[in-house]
């Protein structure tokens, strides 16, 4: 666990950053109605992110959502820090989870959906 993981969990400041001051007196207006839906890997930036938009627009406007991976590929720690903080945040983690995800690995899942292929993928987008 980083410092920076630490000090989430333990009620550490976080010293406010220039960049992140500068967009908060440039932001436009933004309902506070709008859910704000964060990525939440259980890694160290997500959880500065999940942090400061709680921080911003309340723990009732907040979404975490989080695909979780089998415990065999997943540290038992990184679940542990993601449980963590987002109870300390007050905002419940919403999994988006396939079907038999704790039995399968990233690679079980790739080349079930056959996405190791040569060229185009369906998905992607192709400019030019």
């Amino acid at each position: 666990m980083s410092q920076m993981q630490f000090d989430l969990l333990n009620g550490g400041i976080l010293e406010p950053l220039t960049l992140v001051e500068h967009m908060k007196t440039n932001a436009p207006e933004v309902d506070p109605a709008v859910k704000h839906v964060v990525c939440y890997s259980g890694g160290e930036t997500s959880g500065i992110v999940a942090y400061e938009v709680t921080r911003n627009y309340g723990a009732e406007n907040v979404i975490l959502i989080n695909h979780d991976i089998n415990p065999w590929v997943e540290h038992w720690d990184i679940k542990r820090y993601k449980v963590e903080l987002a109870e300390r945040l007050g905002v419940e983690i919403t999994y988006a989870n396939m079907l038999f995800w704790n039995e399968k690995d990233q690679f079980d899942v790739c080349v079930e959906a056959k996405a190791f292929k040569v060229g185009v993928h369906p998905l992607s987008v192709r400019i030019g």
